[in-house]
């Protein structure tokens, strides 16, 4: 599990690219209402464009990070906050295991699309797993996220995502820190023990 529901906000839902060709059988082609918007959040966290978002409408969710994890919102005027902190839109952020990621109301615009490195992982059906909800399939059970959903994330994303920062880490050891433990420095070079050592003297005939 990578999210968690604490509120699905007023009506959100699992998206991708829809699924075409079905309407002669009477399945709409469905899909991302604003394709532009869910194929850049998309690219921003380096997913394929046709990978799952969540589709966020007029007043956006409150979900749980269980996992570190690489996000990008773009669309409607809907900011995220982290652990209220508010993040900007069409730009890629780390969130931390734990955190609070929250949206209120849209300021502008009708829907915003959330996606995650690696894409939602969700039920498929007929090649899509986008949520048709009046067919009863694809995303969360054919339906609109409900309190206390969880929402898996897939395996990080194979192409480099479009100017993210840097995944969370440790930070470096200072040069400082590290000649004092005796350790070289990044870039130096280690000086061999046979340079120091001086040459014999010629022997005279």
């Amino acid at each position: 599990m990578s999210l968690r529901v604490l509120k699905p906000g007023l009506y959100t839902t699992v998206q991708d690219l829809g699924r075409p060709g079905w309407r002669k059988d009477g399945v709409a082609e469905g899909g991302a209402m604003d394709r532009y918007a869910h194929r850049m959040a998309n690219l921003l966290v380096g997913n394929d464009e046709s990978e799952a978002t969540l589709e966020l409408t007029l007043i956006g969710p409150e979900l749980v990070l269980e996992r570190d994890l690489l996000l990008a919102v773009c669309g409607a005027a809907m900011p995220p906050s982290i652990d209220g902190e508010e993040l900007p839109l069409w730009r890629p952020f780390w969130a931390r295991a734990g955190s609070v990621l929250a949206f209120g109301a849209a300021a502008g615009g009708c829907r915003a699309y959330l996606a995650a490195g690696g894409g939602f992982a969700a039920d498929a059906a007929l090649g899509s797993r986008g949520t048709d909800a009046r067919a009863g399939i694809g995303g969360i059970a054919g339906r609109p996220l409900r309190p206390g959903d969880a929402l898996t994330c897939g395996a990080e994303p194979r192409a480099r995502p479009l100017g993210a920062p840097r995944s969370p880490r440790a930070p470096r050891q200072s040069r400082r820190a590290a000649a004092a433990a005796g350790r070289p420095r990044a870039g130096s070079r280690r000086r061999s023990p046979m340079a120091a050592q001086p040459k014999p003297a010629s022997s005279s005939a």
